[in-house]
């Protein structure tokens, strides 16, 4: 029997803030990212980046996150990997829940409910995760203390969607992490970070959302030259 080989492919749209700080003065800009990436069986792979128009912080809000990656876009890189020349790291093993807390706890310093978020964002940016590691995800999420279920929201795509924050200053300043997902599946859709007071030098308003990602499609495709 052949089997044709197909390549994972995850295409992301990101956008961050980027703060020029001089004489005591301020100016915040987000800088949109549209990221295409694609990684096949035998290693091979590719990823393409395009680079959108510098906007005011919050600006983006109104249009969606193609649309800002688009606005003025360019394409800034085009890496194409031969095979081996690629690789993902290896997916944490689900079968046992406490492992995969052990695991994704030492991956990160910070509090558990952040470091589970942050994992789930991890890989869910190499490739498409297998069902049984979604529902692991949200499992162990649940059990997570802190961890604030939001309901159903509309994310910055207009898609009808579930969504859970948690609060820490562990980074510096006090931030809302929010994870966003299908509500049918589960599978992760976008990851915001949210400051909630002190900006610091930022030069933004309270409430700022100073960067989010967002999957516009994941799953299977034929080679590296397809979009899903």
């Amino acid at each position: 029997m052949r089997t044709r080989v197909r390549a994972l492919a995850v295409s992301q749209a990101r956008l961050s803030p980027s703060t020029a700080v001089q004489q005591g003065q301020s100016a915040s800009v987000v800088l949109p990212r549209l990221r295409e990436s694609w990684l096949a069986a035998d290693g091979s792979g590719r990823e393409r980046v395009f680079a959108g128009g510098a906007e005011p912080v919050g600006a983006s809000s109104a249009g969606t996150a193609y649309e800002a990656a688009q606005t003025g876009s360019r394409q800034i890189s085009d890496i194409r990997f031969p095979p081996g020349g690629r690789s993902a790291e290896p997916l944490p093993d689900f079968s046992n829940l406490t492992n995969l807390k052990r695991q994704l706890k030492a991956r990160s310093g910070a509090p558990v409910a952040v470091a589970y978020m942050q994992g789930f964002v991890d890989f869910s940016l190499q490739r498409p995760l297998p069902a049984g590691l979604v529902s692991a995800f949200w499992t162990i999420l649940a059990d997570a203390h802190g961890l604030v279920d939001r309901g159903s929201v509309i994310d910055r795509e207009g898609r009808s969607v579930v969504a859970v924050s948690f609060d820490s200053d562990f980074g510096g300043l006090p931030t809302r992490y929010l994870l966003v997902a299908d509500r049918t599946t589960g599978t992760l859709l976008g990851y915001e970070q949210v400051l909630t007071s002190k900006p610091g030098k930022l030069g933004v308003s309270i409430p700022a959302v100073i960067s989010y990602q967002l999957w516009l499609a994941a799953g299977s495709a034929r080679n590296v030259t397809d979009t899903l």
